[in-house]
């Protein structure tokens, strides 16, 4: 078990109890005065908040800062939140798995339905490594922000395509969107997690998979049947 000791949290958190303050009142000729002593506290090696290298990119920056000051409710906050977004994810994509062989059929061209996930699956890999970069200049929330609107985008124009052509660029943008959404996440996950607790918090944020690969294919069923394959994307 010593060997863990090597390891410490990507980021460690502070508060404003860093450091001791001491008053020291000096009373000379009727004048009193104070003197204030601000002293570190002392920390082990593991509660020692680090200094952030202004030589990193300004979106490693922020999550270090952010990761350093944010209290035990904020983190629980940013969990349950991103389980919730791995829920939704997860939920729409089975939907949409199961439905797109019959939006195929539907322009009479299933032949076709492997060209689309080809081409969205290459369009996605190209776009981790841009997507890293971002998230390193700009910031993981500015990342986030770009996939989500790749992803919207995506759902509108898969609900009000006229062709299969229009829906394979639909198909493409949407899975960029949720694919880097994903990443992320992922990203985030390991930001504000301990290395010796970093597989806990990826099988948390994972966990919805067992709900939504029995639910998902039941609620795509119910919309082609019932409604329309359109409202499942829009």
């Amino acid at each position: 078990m010593d060997g863990f000791s090597r390891f410490r949290p990507a980021f460690t958190r502070s508060t404003t109890a860093d450091t001791t303050t001491s008053i020291e009142l000096v009373q000379n000729n009727d004048t009193k005065t104070a003197t204030v002593l601000e002293t570190p506290a002392t920390y082990d090696d593991q509660d020692k908040p680090q200094v952030i290298d202004q030589g990193l990119q300004r979106g490693v920056q922020n999550v270090e800062l952010v990761t350093q000051t944010w209290s035990r409710a904020s983190l629980i906050a940013v969990f349950v939140n991103i389980w919730l977004l791995y829920f939704v994810n997860y939920f729409s994509s089975s939907i949409l798995y199961n439905l797109v062989p019959f939006v195929t059929s539907s322009y009479s061209s299933h032949s076709l339905l492997n060209v689309i996930y080809i081409v969205s699956n290459a369009m996605t890999a190209a776009m981790y490594i841009p997507l890293a970069k971002t998230l390193d200049v700009w910031g993981r929330a500015e990342g986030f922000a770009i996939m989500v609107a790749a992803a919207t985008i995506g759902l509108i124009l898969m609900a009000t395509c006229n062709g299969l052509s229009m829906f394979c660029a639909a198909y493409v943008f949407w899975n960029i969107g949720t694919g880097g959404m994903t990443y992320c996440v992922d990203v985030v996950t390991a930001d504000i997690s301990t290395l010796r607790n970093r597989g806990i918090a990826y099988a948390f944020t994972s966990s919805p998979y067992i709900i939504t690969a029995f639910a998902g294919a039941k609620a795509s069923e119910q919309f082609y049947n019932d409604i329309s394959w359109r409202w499942a994307f829009g």
